[in-house]
């Protein structure tokens, strides 16, 4: 087999790992030199465990787990600028924080989104927690053209926040923090909602709730839509 182009190469605690695309046939490399069939997968468990590739070099929790494999994670990754706050982080968000930094002299407008973990989803009742997982090196890449986008439907856009939660986390802790400031409050309002729903359409982040059923990937983890069609 030709192993060209392989298109990443990650590190795993036990073994080198490599997703290598042939045509439409993809296969899993690692390192002892086995080779896993990926198109004999189902479609949601492939895009999951594919997408769920980590630049800091391994193949997503959930495969590696299931192989006894340690999968390590960068803490944050970010990108801050005059009018763009863009983050992944495993750390605790401070919304005050992020509001504060949205204030500016010619704005008369702030608004902002924050997320929480809740109890529950659609047929899962009493979930204990939520994991998340990101194809970190597309995370900041896609929250800089969401930014791109809302500023192209709404130029007078003065800071733009964009910033989520990676890891564990229980009922009432902070997942995502979206915020805008805008001359005009009504602007504010409609590039947050655009923000918020952009953001969990079209960036790869995914999370594996726990509840009194079982565990499984949130029911809106198969999917992603590029920015401007979300």
């Amino acid at each position: 087999m030709d192993p060209r182009p392989a298109c990443c190469v990650g590190k795993c605690a036990k073994c080198f790992l490599r997703v290598i695309l042939r045509a439409e046939i993809m296969w899993l490399g690692v390192g002892c030199g086995h080779l896993l069939r990926l198109s004999n997968w189902e479609p949601r468990e492939r895009s999951l465990r594919l997408c769920a590739l980590w630049t800091s070099g391994c193949i997503g929790r959930t495969f590696c787990e299931s192989r006894g494999f340690s999968p390590t994670m960068v803490d944050v990754l970010s990108v801050r600028t005059d009018d763009l706050w863009a983050e992944l982080t495993a750390d605790t968000l401070e919304p005050r924080e992020y509001e504060q930094w949205l204030v500016v002299p010619s704005c008369g407008a702030v608004v902002s989104f924050l997320g929480v973990a809740r109890d529950h989803s659609e047929g899962r009742p009493g979930v204990s927690s939520l994991e998340f997982e990101a194809y970190e090196s597309q995370v900041i890449p896609k929250l800089v053209q969401l930014a791109e986008q809302m500023r192209r439907t709404w130029p007078e856009i003065a800071r733009i926040a964009l910033i989520h939660r990676t890891g564990i986390l229980v009922p009432t802790e902070p997942v995502v923090f979206v915020g805008v400031s805008h001359p005009h409050r009504r602007d504010a309002f409609a590039a947050t909602e655009f923000g918020i729903d952009s953001l969990k359409a079209s960036v790869p982040i995914w999370k594996q709730e726990s509840w009194e059923g079982g565990r499984s990937w949130g029911l809106e983890a198969q999917h992603l839509e590029g920015v401007d069609t979300a």
